[in-house]
């Protein structure tokens, strides 16, 4: 992500003379923009997910793929990787110390885990030059990948509904709210998903219903009006 690009003195080499130097260097940034407001929400995020104090505490090359993972997730899939995500880090780690261990007591022969060949021991040696973290990196990406398995739900990468879409929409629920039931001017319409997007739910005409923007309903009030919209669906089935 952009916000964690470093200068090209930095990336080359992450000295902490220079890290220093870089920071003193842009004492006077902005906190209130963008990138600066997410990465507090992906740290206040994982603050929560990983406060139950079930683990060490995370430092150093931990924390860094830690939160480079999180931000690459962050948009693109649904929040249902939350729930797993600590013990998939977990996993990350046991399967991590077993390969070091096994380093350090000799027991490395000519296939060594794949965990301490990609990332362990690039913690070793020059830990904080650029290349090697993303060698770390993409290792972790991997594994962190493959333990949430199913709990990464990929978005629908189509947010909104196209213009021919809204205008079906319009037409096919005869001008009428969803959430209301009163006619619906095409001035005041709004589409909702009645899955939510963040969830999984597709961009879709079946999964789309005219509401008025004032009816528009978020949160838990969305949850709720679509279990009671999707009952009254079933109830008027043949």
């Amino acid at each position: 992500p952009t916000w964690l690009e470093p200068p090209p003195a930095i990336e080359r080499h992450f000295r902490h003379g220079l890290l220093d130097d870089y920071y003193y260097a842009h004492l006077d940034f902005d906190s209130s923009e963008e990138d600066c407001l997410r990465f507090n929400r992906i740290l206040d995020m994982l603050t929560d997910l990983f406060g139950d104090g079930k683990r060490p505490k995370l430092l150093g090359h931990s924390a860094i793929h830690l939160v480079l993972f999180v931000d690459s997730i962050l948009d693109s899939y649904t929040r249902a990787w939350e729930d797993s995500l600590a013990d998939a880090h977990d996993q990350f780690s046991a399967e991590l110390a077993q390969a070091t261990a096994d380093s350090k007591n000799g027991e490395v022969n000519e296939t060594p885990p794949e965990a301490w060949v990609r990332y362990g021991i690039w913690t070793r040696s020059n830990s904080d030059r650029g290349e090697n973290i993303r060698r770390r990196h993409q290792f972790y990406s991997d594994r962190m990948t493959r333990y949430l398995g199913s709990s990464l739900v990929p978005k629908d990468p189509k947010r909104a509904f196209s213009p021919l879409e809204r205008e079906q929409i319009y037409w096919r629920d005869n001008k009428k709210c969803a959430v209301c039931g009163a006619e619906v001017s095409w001035s005041d319409a709004d589409i909702h998903h009645l899955d939510a997007h963040g969830e999984g739910g597709r961009t879709a005409l079946e999964n789309g219903v005219l509401v008025h923007r004032a009816c528009h309903p978020k949160g838990e009030r969305a949850r709720r009006f679509a279990e009671k919209f999707r009952a009254r669906q079933r109830s008027a089935e043949p």
